[in-house]
């Protein structure tokens, strides 16, 4: 794979849904080429239907022990992402996370806000100096 098409048909077809003790989760993946030819990676956001990670951190109504086994679900199934991905691509600078977005004042898409889950990446981030 060379392109983000070919990238994003490859994860619809092998990670587009995971079964979980909780019950199914659809992705829908979104890939984002750097634009220039800096020190930047391609990102690529996992986003999921359900609140999954919001149930697992406040729903009182679901076991701990269920929590944790979805946990471990979801980190299994980012790591086979991970890997499939770093064998396809070996030569280009990834990294990803599932991915909940979401405005506070939807109707006026303002304060637009994002949370990130098991956050990864394929090579060593290093912070840039301001």
């Amino acid at each position: 794979m060379t392109t983000a098409n070919e990238l994003q048909t490859f994860l619809e077809n092998h990670f587009s849904m995971l079964d979980t003790s909780l019950g199914t989760i659809h992705f829908i993946f979104s890939i984002h080429e750097k634009e220039t030819n800096q020190d930047v990676n391609d990102w690529i956001e996992v986003f999921y239907d359900t609140p999954v990670f919001f149930d697992i951190k406040y729903n009182d109504k679901i076991s701990s022990s269920v929590k944790e086994q979805v946990k471990q679900q979801l980190q299994d199934h980012m790591e086979r992402l991970v890997k499939a991905v770093m064998d396809t691509m070996p030569d280009t600078k990834l990294s990803g996370a599932y991915t909940d977005p979401w405005s506070r004042y939807p109707p006026l898409r303002t304060d637009y806000d994002t949370l990130r889950y098991y956050h990864w990446s394929n090579y060593a981030y290093r912070k840039r100096q301001s």
